[in-house]
């Protein structure tokens, strides 16, 4: 008999059990906690949201968290997937694709146009790491999915607590050259080498407007989260070790 998984709004309870699935792909370079999770996890009051996971009995087999920001400092209808894992053992069997309909179905229905892997509010990674096994940039492509900016960031521990003193107020953040982070971090942490890896976005369009397309030039950014290098990817908009 298959086995006859469903799917079901995600709680915070749960996230422990989400944390395990990330950490089952990303766990060496990008091991995640249930309390980060927890934290990057607080929609606003009144945010649009995709939280699902697949479950099948007590066991959660895969796991999609979507969020719909308004604020102007995110690009128009454009909605971003804070994470969509699916756990090794189960991959193969449509659960990551079910999930990701699920959240275009609701992205179009409420006009966005783009469902973006990488960035966002509260996002865990910038991007894709670029060593997502192979099978995550298939799954990707058979969505639709096409490469936007590649994001060269700092390998960090998404398990450790974030730090309790809040930046400086007169600190400016501003865009850097590849070449200028790595020199930087070389001549400062020198027994580190170089920990720095590319993460690009990934973008899968849901409307058929060709200036989605036309914008897909990749281009190159610099920040100061993350574990590397990701990829974003977007759908007609960590990370996604899904198939």
């Amino acid at each position: 008999m298959p086995m006859q998984w469903t799917l079901e709004p995600y709680d915070a309870t749960q996230a422990p059990a989400v944390a395990a699935l990330w950490n089952q792909e990303f766990g060496r370079q990008l091991p995640l906690s249930a309390a980060l999770l927890a934290l990057r996890w607080q929609p606003a009051d009144g945010e649009l949201t995709v939280a699902r996971i697949a479950r099948w009995r007590d066991r959660i087999l895969g796991a999609l968290l979507v969020r719909f920001p308004t604020s102007p400092w995110y690009p128009a209808r454009s909605a971003f997937v804070t994470l969509l894992v699916v756990d090794r053992a189960m991959r193969g069997r449509g659960i990551g694709r079910a999930l990701l309909d699920d959240a275009t179905q609701i992205a179009r229905r409420h006009g966005y146009r783009a469902l973006v892997f990488g960035g966002g509010p509260g996002h865990l990674v910038p991007g894709i790491p670029a060593d997502a096994p192979l099978e995550t940039w298939r799954f990707l492509r058979r969505a639709g999915a096409f490469p936007r900016e590649i994001f060269h960031d700092l390998l960090v521990d998404l398990s450790l607590p974030l730090p309790a003193a809040s930046p400086r107020a007169d600190l400016r953040l501003e865009p850097a050259p590849r070449e200028t982070m790595l020199l930087f971090w070389l001549e400062n942490f020198p027994a580190s080498g170089s920990r720095m890896s590319a993460m690009p976005t990934m973008l899968v369009p849901l409307s058929s407007d060709s200036t989605m397309l036309r914008r897909s030039s990749v281009s190159r950014r610099s920040t100061r989260r993350g574990s590397g290098r990701h990829h974003r990817a977007s759908f007609g908009q960590r990370a996604c070790p899904v198939r």
